[in-house]
């Protein structure tokens, strides 16, 4: 009788397989001692998209949120890249998703970097549940990096409101995102509550944000 492989040599192994998604869904079906390491980097991170809920692509999506929230609530916890991407807020598809979004981001518990990319203007005022979901996400203590692209902000306010609850943020990039009002007068009323990064990177939005993240908060 050949000796099962010890759970920790499991692990190792298929760390090192977490680029390599293909070997990882065979490697799932090895048995019981392996499934569960290999869709520790299978589902190492969660697309939630805003404008595709009734297409295939969305629908896979859609299958895939309502299974952690339902049947599979554990594999919640090893997603660590969250992307919410797609969001407009006159966008009837977005208006769907907005809401299964939210609960999505509620089941997540291990987050590290979030990055929101083509989500426009009124995305944080418009849909209330998405903005308290990501309002709570950002105050995790294990987000330390966050990627915002190509997105539009009705006022800079918007913005920094929601970096603003990334207290332990450590690595921000910020790539073609405007604000259409970024007057000095919204930055003195909400300080960064002494988010310290450690690497900055900005394509467009440095006039701005260089200043607010310089406050005393």
């Amino acid at each position: 009788m050949v000796e099962p492989l010890p759970n920790e040599l499991i692990d190792h192994v298929l760390e090192n397989l977490y680029s390599d998604k293909a070997t990882l869904k065979k490697c799932a079906s090895v048995g019981k001692a392996w499934v569960r390491a290999s869709q520790r980097g299978l589902f190492e991170t969660i697309v939630l998209n805003g404008s595709y809920p009734s297409s295939t692509r969305g629908s896979v999506k859609t299958k895939l949120a309502w299974l952690i929230a339902n049947e599979k609530p554990y594999l919640a916890s090893y997603f660590r890249l969250l992307k919410v991407v797609d969001f407009y807020p006159n966008h009837p598809s977005s208006k769907e998703a907005a809401p299964w979004a939210a609960q999505v981001i509620q089941r997540l518990t291990e987050v590290n970097h979030i990055l929101l990319e083509h989500c426009d203007e009124d995305i944080v005022p418009e849909f209330p549940l998405l903005r308290e979901a990501l309002y709570n996400i950002f105050d995790f203590p294990s987000v330390t990096r966050v990627t915002i692209r190509s997105c539009n902000y009705r006022k800079f306010v918007d913005l920094a409101s929601l970096l603003s609850h990334a207290i332990n943020l450590k690595a921000l990039t910020v790539d073609n995102v405007r604000c259409l009002s970024t007057t000095s007068d919204f930055i003195p009323n909400l300080p960064p509550r002494s988010i310290k990064l450690d690497q900055f990177a900005a394509s467009t939005g440095i006039e701005y944000l260089t200043p607010w993240f310089q406050q005393e908060s």
